[in-house]
């Protein structure tokens, strides 16, 4: 079976993979931090994938640009793992090569191993795991939607003689899908109409500039606009609903954020990350980005609207509706 993202293509390991699977599990950076040992030679790759990497559900990270491997992702089922004893459940393992780390390459196929768990293959719990100061793992899971379980200590880690701590994590088949049903709302809020919780009473007219510059920049400025994101941020808490926040562009979710937490990461936005408040009762989204001095709120109903209305005036701001 080949599975497809946009930049990867899933497909069973070859011997003839063996160069690629050595030039990135031969760097000492990959292979430990997962618990196997570096590769010492292109022979040993080849073993390896012929004697390890060649089992079914585990797959060669293909990157499209240059059809060639650039990591392995895979399913392990009983006896295989030692995570469950259950059919229906299995494991989740991966590992990457170095030059193709921070690009969310590796959330990519994690994403797509996952839905072909739960659709295909009809799996009803995935378990994963990684070893303490694994970070780049644990990241990868909590992007995924994988909830911590339990700590294991004194962990055998046999191809490397040692002992470590394992954290272990599991996604079921009810959690995965409401994220795709979370992912589904936020394609369709951003679609919907919107309104600008801001500084200025309406919209600046196109191709303003002077004093309406002027002021933006000023108020773009610490501490003034450290003051404003902490107003969207009570804006928001103050609405009345559950609300499911993500702090980085919606990669992963927390419920319901601890206050302080909520609007001391509002005050600290940087760079190309924002922050999104997502109101699933009443499908409605706020986004806050890190170059801008407003709140956008997407499809708030005629309540929520008076509701943000008389809130962002108690906070000196105003709401108006952007001009098509």
């Amino acid at each position: 079976m080949i599975l497809e993202t946009d930049r990867l293509l899933l497909r069973p390991w070859k011997e003839s993979d063996a160069e690629e699977c050595y030039r990135y599990a031969r760097d000492p950076a990959v292979g430990p931090v997962t618990g196997w040992p570096a590769h010492q030679s292109l022979e040993e790759s080849r073993r390896i994938i012929r004697n390890v990497l060649s089992v079914p559900e585990n797959y060669a990270m293909v990157w499209k640009e240059t059809g060639l491997p650039v990591g392995s992702i895979g399913l392990r089922f009983a006896p295989a793992t030692d995570l469950t004893d259950r059919a229906d459940e299995c494991e989740l393992g991966f590992w990457l090569g170095v030059p193709y780390w921070g690009r969310g390459i590796m959330t990519e196929a994690a994403r797509e191993i996952l839905r072909h768990a739960f659709m295909d293959l009809g799996t009803g719990t995935v378990w994963c795991g990684y070893y303490e100061g694994n970070e780049r793992s644990r990241r990868v899971q909590e992007k995924c939607g994988f909830r911590h379980q339990y700590t294991i200590t004194g962990k055998d880690v046999p191809l490397l003689g040692e002992r470590r701590t394992e954290q272990v994590s599991c996604l079921t088949r009810e959690e995965w899908q409401a994220g795709q049903d979370r992912e589904n709302l936020v394609e369709r809020l951003l679609e919907m109409p919107y309104w600008i919780v801001d500084i200025l009473p309406a919209q600046v007219p196109a191709g303003a500039g002077g004093q309406y510059f002027s002021v933006e920049q000023y108020f773009l400025k610490p501490p003034r606009i450290t003051a404003i994101r902490r107003k969207h941020a009570e804006i928001l808490m103050r609405l009345g609903y559950d609300m499911a926040v993500s702090f980085d562009g919606g990669e992963s979710w927390e419920q319901n954020p601890d206050s302080e937490r909520l609007a001391r990461k509002a005050e600290e936005l940087t760079g190309s990350g924002f922050l999104r408040a997502l109101f699933e009762p009443v499908e409605m989204m706020a986004d806050l980005e890190p170059e801008e001095t407003w709140m956008t709120v997407y499809n708030p109903c005629p309540v929520m609207l008076e509701r943000l209305r008389k809130l962002a005036a108690e906070k000196g701001l105003f709401v108006w509706q952007p001009q098509p």
